[in-house]
């Protein structure tokens, strides 16, 4: 939740940016996966799911962290401007990559901007709902769907701001 003063700025707009990069590396599509199958020779049956589980973790290693900073919002990392552009990986390149990466980033920064200027957003779990590390809000994994999505598809409470 965003408080105090919600004038977003050209710094605003970039952090905002770097936290959306953040938040799409660690939760990041899967447009390569398909080919790992293949390229391995990962049995699959019709009607058989494959496994995520290391799918995900791939997402979470391929930028290296320290041990102890792993799991934490870092988005000013996303902030240098010399990274190297194959080091963010979720939209991935070459032939089966996303060629509509910058419009998604860009409705991406659009709406967030406006969301966070006129909307209060607020967490909506019940006392007593299952934690994970701590958090309420955590990645799970929904029956028949390649995409994970928030635990109990996170509830919340949406007002309008008082400016």
């Amino acid at each position: 939740m965003v408080q105090g003063d919600i004038a977003l700025g050209w710094a605003g707009i970039l952090l905002l940016t770097s936290t959306s990069y953040f938040a799409i590396r660690l939760y990041q599509q899967r447009v390569w996966f398909r080919r790992m199958v293949e390229k391995h020779n990962i049995p699959t049956l019709p009607g058989h799911s494959w496994l995520l589980g290391n799918l995900i973790a791939v997402g979470k290693i391929m930028v290296a962290y320290p041990a102890d900073v792993h799991g934490q919002l870092m988005p000013e990392r996303w902030l240098e401007q010399d990274f190297h552009r194959t080091a963010y990986r979720p939209f991935e390149l070459g032939p089966r990559g996303c060629i509509g990466q910058e419009l998604a980033l860009t409705e991406l920064r659009l709406l967030l901007a406006i969301a966070v200027r006129d909307l209060e957003i607020v967490p909506a779990y019940e006392d007593g709902a299952d934690k994970l590390y701590g958090y309420r809000a955590f990645q799970a994994h929904m029956p028949g769907e390649l995409t994970a999505h928030p635990s109990k598809g996170m509830p919340v409470r949406v007002r309008l701001r008082k400016v």
